[in-house]
């Protein structure tokens, strides 16, 4: 898993038809003749940059039903963009994307909504599964007319698609809700819930399919979520976002928070979801995700085991992140949390002026005497045993604080001098500390 990455796609492009396949290089295309239709259909394969790279890799497969212009446009864009920015931000897998275009969605979807389920459960999915190296993980995604037709359709795409992500679908009329309600299979045992995202304006139709769903005594096959403030359009984005989410639970670990895990726990969590999704296995990628962790478990209070992995963290923000949640703590006025995350702070970075300065300041505000004491020695130790890894903290300590005692000052510039005599910003420093 990669929190920071480029993705590049490359293009291919390739017409489905039922029958034998003919194979085309020019082009990257693959023809062949459906069964299904009078008329060619067509595919747009988007592959991730890393699948010519990792031969051996297998990848999950998003099909997108509503990939040419039509209503309000077209939405691959807008798609792509959120798949895209979900991928770089390592919310779910690299994957590859399938984009089912169509002259008209109306035609089929809702004219000959049996063949086209028919087209994509017997022909796409399968010359997809044949072509390339994928995984049993098959994602379907339909927006308006699409939509109802997944809907009506469930059951059956249920069989080939292990998940279905619906966004506000736009039923013809009353009948057709009613014919997508009577073909549920109530027999239908194992089935994974089709995920249906619905602005407020499509929200009546929506209502009328789960209310005869349950007339009929029927399990809840969809699980709906009313986006409010958003239209048939601008539901698109939120809708993908949360419905990956959903079917990628197990992928992201930092949202599980409910229990504190230990750093054997998380790396053996993470190099799960890593053979699960085939991801390479990368030393920065567990280091940002003990941070993630560290920086959690210090939000929720869990601090000894925030300063465990906080000990094994990597990251140069370190010191950053641990006295930002120190000092939440403290405009919450929660000084005993604020006190033991600077404490345990000290112990990771013993020479910075900053975490002993804020402990004096607590002290101070708390009138704790054996505080105070604790950080006048933790401050004077520094002083005298900071290294030259430690000069940049200093120097900017010393320039930032207008408290500061000058005789302190002078001492700290000599130090860094004499461990780095040609130091320009101590030697400007100590200049003007003489003039």
């Amino acid at each position: 898993m990669k929190i920071f990455k480029q993705v590049t796609f490359c293009l291919l492009t390739i017409y489905l038809t039922f029958g034998v396949i003919n194979q085309s290089i020019a082009n990257d295309t693959i023809q062949f003749n459906t069964n299904e239709f009078n008329a060619n259909k067509s595919l747009v394969i988007k592959l991730p940059e890393s699948y010519q790279q990792s031969p051996n890799r297998h990848y999950p497969v998003v099909y997108l039903l509503n990939a040419n212009d039509f209503y309000f446009g077209d939405i691959t864009e807008h798609f792509e963009q959120t798949i895209t920015r979900l991928t770089l931000q390592n919310r779910i897998p690299e994957s590859i994307v399938v984009y089912v275009n169509n002259k008209s969605w109306y035609q089929d979807a809702i004219n000959q909504g049996d063949s086209f389920t028919t087209f994509l459960t017997d022909e796409a999915i399968t010359a997809i599964s044949s072509k390339y190296r994928v995984l049993n993980k098959h994602i379907l995604v339909g927006h308006s007319y699409t939509g109802a037709l997944m809907a009506k359709s469930f059951a059956k795409l249920s069989k080939a698609f292990t998940h279905q992500l619906i966004i506000s679908p736009i039923f013809p009329d009353v009948d057709f809700i009613r014919g997508a309600a009577n073909a549920q299979q109530p027999s239908m045992t194992k089935y994974q819930q089709a995920l249906l995202f619905v602005d407020p304006q499509n929200q009546l139709d929506v209502s009328l399919l789960t209310d005869m769903l349950s007339a009929s005594q029927l399990p809840e096959y969809f699980d709906v979520s009313v986006e409010q403030h958003t239209g048939h359009f601008t539901v698109l984005p939120v809708a993908i976002t949360k419905g990956m989410a959903k079917i990628y639970a197990d992928f992201l670990l930092t949202e599980e928070k409910s229990t504190p895990l230990s750093l054997e726990q998380i790396k053996s969590q993470y190099l799960a979801v890593q053979n699960k999704y085939q991801q390479p296995t990368e030393r920065q990628d567990i280091d940002s995700i003990i941070t993630a962790f560290a920086s959690s478990y210090l939000e929720q209070g869990y601090f000894e085991q925030a300063f465990d992995l906080w000990q094994h963290s990597k990251t140069k923000f370190r010191h950053y992140f641990i006295n930002r949640a120190a000092q939440r703590f403290m405009a919450k006025h929660n000084y005993q949390s604020a006190e033991q995350v600077w404490l345990g702070l000290a112990k990771i970075f013993p020479n910075s002026p900053y975490v002993w300065q804020h402990l004096l300041n607590l002290a101070d505000t708390t009138n704790n005497n054996k505080l105070k004491q604790h950080a006048t020695l933790g401050f004077d130790s520094a002083v005298k045993q900071f290294t030259q890894q430690d000069h940049a903290m200093w120097l900017a300590y010393i320039e930032q604080t207008q408290s500061i005692n000058q005789q302190l000052k002078q001492a700290v510039l000599i130090r860094v001098l004499q461990q780095e005599p040609n130091n320009e910003k101590a030697q400007s420093l100590l200049l003007k500390q003489h003039d």
